[in-house]
């Protein structure tokens, strides 16, 4: 893509988000209007797959959540996991926590070590299966324990008061201090949307950002920009990794960095 564009949504991305977050809960907000903040559910990406094994059983569906599901899903086939980055609520909070530290440099970003990767890798797996299998066993679903947007209507309606805050607790404190700690150890649709784009980028034209630097890994200047703490000086052509977020902060710390549909 055009180099003054991509510039534009690297520098000005923040409230792009922004914008786009909310105008996408605002449009959930009208949807449900009359009900409460439970009813989001109905339209949440990934309601279908908290209750995927429990629906013949339960007989449970949310037609528009399983809509929104599979648009995504198709999406990242092509955008890889920029819902993430560019239009995800939880996405936005977890940015807008982090950002001082971001801003201030209170303390050096760094990419994720192999071992912190494998542990966020396997703590999202565990939690896929329990979303996906525990409904199962329970009749209960297993997810609504850990997403945000259900503790805060707990908190509101004070129907799981406790737990509720102590979850939204922990994991705001998590946010603040490891960048993304939702997206990173929590979150099953963002593993199955990095999954997709990965499968994607084998199969057809995929936005994906490239590297051309000729310092290597001598110079750094990019270690510490990627939100997804992937390792970009490790990187000798195009990010394709299943955490790229497409948030273009790598486009906007080092001039080496840029967005193509590449296949």
């Amino acid at each position: 893509m055009k180099g003054r564009a991509i510039d534009i949504l690297a520098r000005y991305r923040i409230i792009i988000f922004t914008v786009a977050a909310g105008v996408l809960v605002a449009a959930a907000w009208h949807a449900v209007r009359g009900g409460t903040i439970f009813n989001f559910h109905e339209y949440c990406p990934l309601s279908p797959v908290c209750i995927f094994f429990a629906m013949p059983q339960s007989g449970l569906i949310w037609p528009w959540g399983l809509f929104f599901f599979g648009v995504l899903l198709i999406t990242a086939l092509f955008l890889r996991r920029a819902f993430c980055g560019w239009l995800c609520p939880v996405g936005l909070a977890q940015d807008l926590l982090y950002l001082p530290r971001r801003l201030l440099k209170a303390i050096p970003a760094r990419p994720a070590t192999a071992g912190r990767r494998r542990a966020s890798f396997t703590a999202r797996v565990i939690v896929l299966f329990g979303t996906l299998f525990i409904p199962f066993v329970t009749g209960s679903m297993f997810f609504a324990s850990l997403c945000p947007m259900i503790r805060i209507g707990d908190v509101i309606y004070r129907t799981d008061l406790v737990a509720a805050l102590l979850t939204l607790g922990l994991i705001t404190i998590l946010s603040i201090i490891m960048e993304r700690f939702f997206c990173r150890f929590i979150c099953p649709l963002g593993l199955l949307f990095g999954w997709t784009g990965i499968i994607g980028a084998k199969l057809f034209p995929t936005f994906t950002i490239t590297r051309a630097c000729k310092a290597g890994d001598k110079c750094g200047k990019c270690g510490g920009a990627c939100p997804a703490k992937i390792d970009l000086c490790a990187v000798t052509d195009a990010i394709n990794d299943s955490e790229c977020i497409l948030c273009l902060s790598c486009v906007r710390q080092c001039r080496c960095y840029m967005l193509e549909i590449r296949k």
